[in-house]
This record gives C-alpha cells, structure tokens and sequence, in this order.
C-alpha cells in the first residue's frame, strides 16, 4: 500500500475563462492527484481566481484536496467572490462539465452551484446567464 502525500503551500491559481478549456482543467487535476507515487495531494491554504469577460469570481480556502476524480474540494473557511456579492460555506467542490465546456463551482449543500462558461465567449451577457447563484441575490452581502 503506497502511502506517499504531497502538500504544496501557499497555491495560487489563476485562470481566465477565455482561453482554457474543460479537458485540460480535467487532465491537470488528475494528474496532480494520479501522479505514480501520489496518493494524497493537498494545498494549504488555496486561492482560486476564475477571469470571466465581465467578471472576476474569486474562491480562498483553508485547504484544498485533489481527489482522483478530477475533482478540486476547498475545505475550511471557503469564500467565493463575485463582485460584491460573497458567499462563506466550509466547503466548496470545483468540478467539471465536459459536455457544457464549463467550470462547476458547488458549495456544500449544493444549492447555490455556479456554472463558469470557458473558452471563446463572444457575448458577456451569455456568462452572466451561466452564474445563477451570484445573481439570486440582489443586493450586496453575504450568505452563508
């Protein structure tokens, strides 16, 4: 039984949803946490910032855990922000959508699931109709 851990400190992510694509988020992730010899991957602490045409979405976690399905899970104290409008929650899943070329953003409880359109995007309004969560609320706060 293999055992072997990596940590990496103090990650920084940044991505502009323009020009990247579903696939490689996927192909990236997974081989972080598929690496021969890594069976466990963790950033402490994570930043995540996700560059829309009409927005900046950014997500900070106390920790964040490759798992073998390609799925990024932010744990602890996560905040996602969009603008002026925050939402807290202690864990937040970054996944993706193949089928829709998209980022899938579900925090726990999975209510509140914010869909980033990537590649090309020639209209912002079509990026604005993907983020469904951040548009519920119509005045600046925070949720939780």
């Amino acid at each position: 039984m293999n055992l072997a851990f990596l940590k990496i400190k103090d990650l920084g992510i940044e991505m502009d949803a323009r020009y990247i694509d579903c696939a490689k988020i996927s192909s990236l992730f997974e081989k972080v946490s598929t690496q021969r010899g890594i069976r466990y991957a963790v950033a402490e602490p994570i930043n995540l910032t996700v560059k829309t045409p009409n927005s900046q979405i950014r997500i900070t976690g106390d920790k964040g855990k490759f798992s073998t399905d390609g799925t990024l899970n932010i744990l602890g104290n996560v905040c996602m922000t969009a603008g002026e409008t925050e939402i807290r929650t202690s864990k937040l899943s970054l996944s993706t959508d193949e089928e829709n070329n998209s980022i899938v953003l579900s925090p726990v409880g999975g209510t509140d699931m914010v869909s980033i359109p990537l590649g090309n995007l020639e209209t912002t309004s079509s990026a604005l109709r993907r983020h469904p969560a951040l548009e519920k609320q119509s005045s600046p706060g925070i949720r939780q």
